[in-house]
């Protein structure tokens, strides 16, 4: 960044100088980084998908809450406008993109494992999904 004007005097009296002013940032392994918006991954629960839940999300600096709300899909992404980072010679920030993710447990304790099979017995198959713009589209072409 160039700031014009603002350096030392110059010889005999002439004209203040510039300074240039060089920015290192430290990458957050918890963030992917484009421009002035971040992207992170946060993993839920099943009932937190399922049922919806106040979910802690990581920032730069602290964390805020997200209302996830109930039937979120694994993989949805949630944009936080304006909790990015701060963008150069503006007032405003770039935005947090959030996806979240099912976390799966890889040891099950005997009453998890119990009220899994539970729920499997009455979960049979999931719904179908409704068909997208694009296979619709495919499909009246003959594709």
């Amino acid at each position: 960044m160039t700031m014009r004007g603002v350096g030392n005097v110059g010889p005999r009296g002439g004209p203040r100088g510039d300074i240039l002013v060089v920015f290192e940032v430290e990458e957050d392994p918890r963030f992917e980084r484009d421009g002035e918006d971040l992207y992170t991954e946060v993993l839920v629960t099943y009932p937190q998908l399922a049922l919806g839940a106040n979910v802690d999300v990581p920032m730069v600096a602290g964390s805020v809450t997200l209302q996830v709300p109930a039937g979120t899909q694994s993989g949805q992404v949630f944009n936080l406008r304006g909790r990015g980072l701060p963008r150069i010679n503006s007032s405003s920030s770039g935005d947090l993109h959030v996806r979240l993710q099912l976390w799966t447990p890889d040891n099950l304790t005997d009453e998890e494992m119990a009220l899994i099979r539970r729920l499997a017995e009455v979960q049979k198959v999931p719904p179908a999904r409704p068909k997208g713009l694009w296979s619709k589209i495919r499909e009246s072409l003959g594709a």
